[in-house]
């Protein structure tokens, strides 16, 4: 579990093409934290990956070929700096959401509006998971907590404020690149507790129609 506050960033060493998987080796960016434990979950641009390896200044994690394909960390190439949060202890402070570091879909930067020091971002995402966003909700993108200020047919927008540019990749980003999304945990499962109750009303629809024509 994570809170989508980013603390760390790192920077993408190598990538390791293996057998059914990749493997990424992950440097740690400034001071903060120099080292990782080996086992240890570690949300990358959202993603939760386990350190498969303990590096100096850094760590490296095994992506299997669905994680690759599913989410944006399939874009990432050397040299690529990414949102790095350890796993939520007991104790810690939650400033952001929980944010599960299960990604629901990849989405795409449609356009950036910039204004006195903020930028608005509008987000392009398969129609299916419109649901589960919503006004004012939680979104984590790229693991970082944002709240939406608008939801339209297939997009979304989302204000980020000169601190949070500077604290994140968000700065650097431009029209067309990926990101990983996932929803607020809550409204993924009142989506899907939505989901089937319209089914069992489909269902119980369907019988009674049924049972009028005779059968």
């Amino acid at each position: 579990m994570f809170t989508g506050l980013i603390l760390e960033r790192g920077k993408v060493k190598r990538i390791e093409e293996l057998q059914g998987r990749r493997r990424i080796h992950f440097l740690f960016l400034g001071s903060r934290r120099t080292k990782a434990d080996l086992g240890e979950s570690i949300a990358v641009n959202g993603v939760c990956l386990t350190a498969a390896a303990v590096l100096p200044g850094g760590f490296a994690a095994d992506i299997l070929e669905e994680t690759w394909r599913a989410t944006a960390l399939g874009t990432l190439s050397a040299g690529d700096c990414v949102h790095l949060e350890r796993a939520l202890k007991y104790g810690d402070p939650l400033g952001g959401h929980f944010v599960t570091g299960h990604v629901d879909t990849r989405c795409q930067i449609q356009r950036i509006e910039k204004f006195a020091g903020q930028r608005i971002f509008w987000i392009k995402a398969p129609r299916r998971f419109f649901r589960g966003i919503a006004l004012k909700g939680s979104v984590a993108l790229d693991g970082v907590s944002l709240t939406v200020q608008e939801v339209r047919r297939t997009s979304f927008k989302i204000a980020m404020v000169p601190h949070t540019l500077q604290k994140t990749n968000f700065e650097s980003k431009k029209e067309g690149d990926w990101l990983n999304l996932e929803m607020d945990m809550l409204a993924r499962y009142s989506e899907r507790k939505a989901s089937q109750q319209e089914s069992l009303r489909d269902r119980n629809s369907r019988i009674r129609r049924l049972r009028e024509q005779g059968f």
